[in-house]
């Protein structure tokens, strides 16, 4: 049974509100959410479920799967919830992240990142918009200049996409992604992204956007410049190392042989599983090297920079890693 199928059968039971059946899909020790909280077990999720079907008849009909990796699927689903009478009480749509092991469910988290913000719209920044877009995102683009500019791009998007300032796209965006060149870095708004995950997209080219010498002597990395400009903000290095035709066409399900992987680096563990998860929605397996002092194994020039790798090919090629200053 496919993670497609066994998901499925998991919303059939729930719809027809079989706690029993739906338990026998989990694994013994299952972590499940509660609110802000979070249960762990079957007895505890057998309890939640009998308490909600009490007072609630809720209806999840799944309109898309989307894998992930092996072990995680994605389900898009269009939630009703009325009460006992069958009077509507509301409606929307919600993302489920399941983790899956030895072919039962272990782990359930509701997405919260609907909307994506860019901060860049150039090639890196319109083609992920595309990516996120086909992936059932909302996304909100912005430039250098005025929100006219980029029209043509938020049109060809379609009616998932619109046009702001940098400030309005990093106010919309539940994840925001900083796809401008490196020199402009200090311009990206602090405030708008307090608590948020930020994607940065940097590499370091002294040529086109000027010497940074704290890069020069290697006591820092771009992401962590980022990080520092953006103190309140959960900056993850990602999507750097890979050119933007690449990334539109590389894109591949999750378990088919040879898939392409991208690497990531970051400090804060949930902000870098939730750009995995959308990495992985869009086509790659992820590997992450670590901190995001870590992320300078694959800034330009090292052997993980450019090239298609699978997981194990680009663990290795990082592991070949060297500082400027030791390269001959």
């Amino acid at each position: 049974m496919t993670n497609r199928d066994l998901l499925a059968n998991a919303y059939a039971a729930f719809n027809r509100r079989d706690v029993d059946g739906l338990l026998e899909l989990l694994t013994d020790e299952v972590n499940w959410p509660d609110g802000d909280a979070r249960l762990s077990g079957k007895a505890a999720v057998r309890r939640y479920w009998l308490h909600q079907f009490t007072e609630t008849r809720t209806h999840d009909e799944p309109l898309r799967f989307i894998d992930v990796s092996p072990g995680r699927t994605v389900v898009h689903i269009d939630q009703t919830v009325a009460d006992l009478y069958g009077r509507v009480l509301s409606r929307g749509a919600f993302r489920y992240s399941f983790d899956i092991r030895g072919g039962l469910i272990s782990r359930l988290d509701i997405s919260v990142v609907t909307t994506i913000g860019f901060i860049g719209s150039g090639e890196i920044g319109s083609t992920l918009a595309r990516l996120a877009v086909d992936a059932g995102y909302d996304v909100v683009l912005s430039n250098s200049r005025r929100p006219e500019t980029i029209a043509d791009i938020v049109a060809k998007l379609g009616p998932s996409a619109r046009a702001a300032t940098a400030g309005d796209a990093a106010r919309a965006g539940d994840v925001v992604v900083i796809a401008i060149p490196l020199k402009a870095y200090r311009a990206v708004p602090v405030e708008p992204l307090t608590g948020k995950v930020v994607i940065d997209t940097n590499n370091y080219f002294p040529h086109r956007g000027g010497v940074f010498p704290e890069l020069e002597a290697e006591t820092t990395t771009t992401s962590e410049l980022l990080q520092q400009h953006l103190s309140t903000s959960h900056v993850v290095k990602a999507f750097n190392n890979i050119g933007y035709r690449e990334l539109a066409t590389q894109g591949q399900p999750a378990g088919i042989p040879g898939r392409r992987a991208m690497s990531i680096a970051g400090d804060d563990a949930a902000a870098k599983k939730t750009v995995g998860t959308l990495i992985g929605e869009f086509g790659y397996d992820v590997v992450d090297v670590g901190p995001l002092a870590e992320g300078w194994r694959y800034q330009r020039d090292t052997p993980a920079w450019t090239g298609r790798r699978t997981a194990d090919q680009l663990r290795t090629a990082l592991g070949q890693a060297k500082r400027y200053a030791g390269m001959s």
